[in-house]
C-alpha cells in the first residue's frame, strides 16, 4: 500500500509538471490503424528519484524498457493526437501489452486506472489489452497523459478505428482459441497414453503442455479476462507458479524422452541437480519478495539449459539413437518459438501480433510433431509385442471402444448440456420470455434490417405499477403469478407475420420490453393500447379483488441511430407515463415537432418530454 500511495503522488507531480510541455501531435489522417509509439515521450522515475533531479522526458524508444523492472519504477508518458480529417470521428486507444501492473490514463478530464492489479471490468472496452473510446471533433488535437507500472513494462499504444479492431481481435481470438484447444487436446491426448503406458515421460510433457498453455493465456490476457476476472491478485501467483512449472517439467521431461530406461541420457544427472537448483533459487526469490528476479530467473535459468540439452542430444546421435533424434526434430519449432518469447520478455525482440503468431506457430507445429512420435512408437510397440501379446491386444482393444463409446456418450450429453445452456441464457427463468441478451441479438438484427430495407424499428418498455405493493402486501409468489400473466398476454401479442417480425421480453424485476419491426405506427398503438386496457381488466385470483395496471413508453428507432438510443427514448416516454398517472402509453417519435405529448389513453400520440429519472413504484 506504501509504495502504491507513492506511485499515485509521483503521477500527479509528474502529470503536472509533464502537462506544460508542448508535445508534437501525431496525426491521424483516417488510417485503419495508427501507431502512436513513434510520437509518445516517457520516463522511468523510482521513489529515489528527487522532484528537483527528475529526468527529461525522451521518445520512448530511447529508454531503457527491455527485461524485468522493480516495483516501483515509473513509467511516465505523454501524447497528443490531432485528427486531421474534416468529419468528427470516434476511435478506440488501444495498449496491446495485458500485463502492466497498473496503468493510469488522462484525457479529457477524464481519469482511467485498469491493470493487472484490478478487475476486469474496470476496463473501459471487453479487450485481452486495454482499450479506451476517444471522440475526436474535426481538426482536435487531444493530449493524453498517464503512467503505468509493471515487472514487465511495455507502451504497444495504437489507435484504431473500431471495426478494425473487432475485426482484429476476433481473428486473433479465432486464432488464440484454436491455438488453446490443440494444446487442451494434447494435454488430454499425452496423459492418456501415460495411463496406459506409464511412461513417466508422456506425464512430464501432458504437464508441461497443461501449464505452457495456462501461461501463454496469462501472457496474452485471457486468463484474467475468463478465468478469474474479479480475482486479480491470482495473476501474479498463477503466473509464476506457472511459469516454474512448465521450464521445470520441461527440464524433468527432457533427459526421459532423450534417453530410456535402461540408458539414462548422458548429463541427465546435471540436469536433475540443476532443476533442484531452479526450484531453490526461486523459493529464495520468493521469501525476499523480489518479483523481478523471481520472474525473470526461470527465464535465464531455461535459457541457459538449452545448451546442455544441446548438448545431450549431439552426444546421443553420435551414440545413433533414433529416439533422440526424432525427439530433436520435434523440439526444434518450440525451442525456437519459446525463444524468440523470451526474448521478447527481455525486451530483445519488439512484442507485437505476427510475434505471438509465429510463437503459437512453432508451439502447435512442436505439439503435432511429438503427437505423430508418440503415435508412432505406440504402433511400434504394438507391433514387437504382438505375436506374445495376441490376447492383451484384444482386451485393450475393447477397452478402447469402451472409451470411445464412453467419449460419445460424454460428447451427447455434452451437446445436450450445451443446448440446454444456451436456451437458459436466452430465455428469462421465471415467465420463460426472452431475456436481456436476447433482446439485444434480436434488436441488433432488426436494426441492420431496417436499415436495409427503410421499414420502421419501433420498441417498447413495459412496467407494472406498484407492483411492490403487491410483493409487500401479498408476497412475491403472488407477484411471480403476475409477471406470469402478463408474460402471457406479452406472447399473443407477438405473433410474427410475413412482413412484420417483434418479440418482447423480461429485462428485470416487473420490466417488459418489445421489439417490433416492420408494423405500422398506427397498428402498433393499437397494439400497445389493447394491451394496456388488458391489463387493467385482467382477472386475478391471487390478487384477492385487486387490479394491476401497466404504464408503456414507445419510440421508434431513428434511422440514423442505435437500438440503445431508441430504448433510452421510450424510457423516457415511460417516465412520463407514469409521472402524469400512470396506467397509460406515451410515446416518443424521432422526428422532432412542435407537436405536444400526448397520451394514448386518449387516443392521441406525442413526444414525450425527457426527464431524468423515473419514479419509483411503492
Amino acid at each position: 500500500m506504501r509504495t502504491q500511495r507513492w506511485l499515485l503522488a509521483v503521477g500527479l507531480v509528474l502529470t503536472c509538471l509533464a502537462s506544460a510541455a508542448e508535445l508534437p501531435p501525431v496525426q491521424w489522417a483516417g488510417e485503419p490503424r495508427l501507431d502512436l509509439t513513434g510520437g509518445l515521450s516517457a520516463r522511468l522515475v523510482t521513489p529515489q528519484t528527487a522532484d528537483d533531479d527528475l529526468p527529461a522526458f525522451q521518445p520512448i524508444n530511447t529508454l531503457a524498457l527491455g527485461g524485468y523492472q522493480t516495483s516501483d519504477t515509473l513509467l511516465q508518458f505523454k501524447l497528443a493526437v490531432q485528427n486531421t480529417t474534416s468529419d468528427p470521428q470516434t476511435l478506440w486507444l488501444y495498449v496491446e501489452d495485458p500485463i502492466l501492473n497498473t496503468l493510469i490514463l488522462r484525457y479529457d478530464g477524464t481519469r482511467f486506472q485498469v491493470g493487472e492489479s484490478l478487475p476486469f471490468n474496470r476496463r473501459p472496452l471487453a479487450l485481452n489489452g486495454y482499450g479506451f473510446v476517444m471522440d475526436f471533433a474535426p481538426g482536435e488535437i487531444k493530449t493524453i497523459e498517464g503512467e503505468g507500472t509493471g515487472t514487465l513494462i511495455s507502451l504497444p499504444l495504437t489507435l484504431w478505428q473500431p471495426e478494425v479492431l473487432m475485426a482484429e481481435t476476433q481473428a486473433s481470438g479465432f486464432r488464440d482459441i484454436l491455438f488453446f484447444g490443440i494444446m487442451l487436446a494434447l494435454t488430454l491426448f499425452t496423459l492418456l497414453f501415460y495411463s496406459a503406458t506409464r511412461v513417466r515421460a508422456y506425464l512430464a510433457f501432458g504437464l508441461f503442455s497443461l501449464f505452457l498453455t495456462l501461461c501463454l493465456s496469462l501472457l496474452f490476457g485471457y486468463a484474467q479476462r475468463f478465468l478469474w476476472p474479479q480475482w486479480p491478485g491470482f495473476s501474479a501467483p498463477m503466473a509464476a507458479i506457472s511459469l516454474y512449472a512448465m521450464i521445470g517439467f520441461f527440464a524433468w521431461m527432457a533427459p526421459q524422452m532423450i534417453g530410456n530406461r535402461h540408458q539414462p541420457a548422458w548429463l541427465s544427472q546435471s540436469m536433475n541437480w540443476a532443476l533442484g537448483g531452479l526450484i531453490c533459487l526461486g523459493l529464495v526469490f520468493l521469501l525476499v519478495s523480489n518479483r523481478p528476479l523471481l520472474m525473470a530467473w526461470p527465464v535465464v535459468w531455461g535459457l541457459g539449459a538449452v545448451p546442455i540439452l544441446t548438448l545431450m542430444l549431439i552426444v546421443e546421435l553420435r551414440h545413433g539413437s533414433r529416439r533422440a533424434l526424432r525427439f530433436s526434430i520435434a523440439w526444434s519449432p518450440m525451442i525456437m518459438a519459446l525463444l524468440l518469447l523470451a526474448g521478447s520478455t527481455l525486451g530483445w525482440i519488439p512484442f507485437s501480433q505476427n510475434l505471438i503468431s509465429l510463437v503459437l506457430l512453432g508451439v502447435v507445429l512442436s505439439a503435432v510433431l511429438f503427437a505423430t512420435i508418440i503415435t508412432l512408437y505406440l504402433r511400434e510397440s504394438i507391433l514387437k509385442r504382438q505375436h506374445l501379446e495376441q490376447e492383451t491386444l484384444r482386451f485393450k482393444t475393447e477397452q478402447a471402444a469402451e472409451l470411445k463409446r464412453e467419449v460419445d456418450r460424454r460428447t451427447a450429453e455434452l451437446t445436450e448440456s450445451n443446448r440446454r445452456l444456451n436456451l437458459l441464457a436466452l430465455t428469462d427463468p421465471l415467465t420463460g420470455l426472452p431475456n436481456r441478451r436476447h433482446l439485444d441479438d434480436f434488436g441488433d438484427v432488426a436494426k441492420r434490417l431496417s436499415i436495409e430495407t427503410g421499414k420502421p424499428l419501433r420498441v417498447a418498455i413495459m412496467d407494472l405499477d406498484y407492483f411492490k405493493s403487491i410483493n409487500d402486501s401479498l408476497g412475491h409468489d403472488v407477484g411471480d403469478v403476475v409477471l406470469n400473466q402478463l408474460a402471457s398476454l406479452l406472447s399473443a401479442e407477438c405473433i410474427d407475420t410475413p412482413t412484420e417480425a417483434r418479440l418482447v421480453g423480461r429485462v428485470g424485476g416487473e420490466e417488459f420490453s418489445m421489439i417490433s419491426y416492420g408494423e405500422h405506427e398506427a397498428e402498433f398503438e393499437q397494439r400497445l393500447q389493447r394491451l394496456r386496457q388488458t391489463v387493467a381488466t385482467l382477472e386475478i385470483p391471487e390478487l384477492q379483488g385487486k387490479h394491476i395496471t401497466v404504464s408503456i413508453g414507445w419510440a421508434e428507432a431513428d434511422p440514423s441511430g442505435s437500438i440503445s438510443g431508441a430504448f433510452r427514448r421510450a424510457d423516457q416516454a415511460l417516465y412520463r407515463a407514469k409521472e402524469s398517472g400512470r396506467n397509460q402509453v406515451v410515446a416518443d417519435r424521432w422526428q422532432r415537432s412542435s407537436t405536444a405529448s400526448r397520451s394514448l389513453r386518449t387516443g392521441t400520440s406525442g413526444t414525450a418530454t425527457r426527464s431524468p429519472s423515473r419514479p419509483n413504484d411503492h
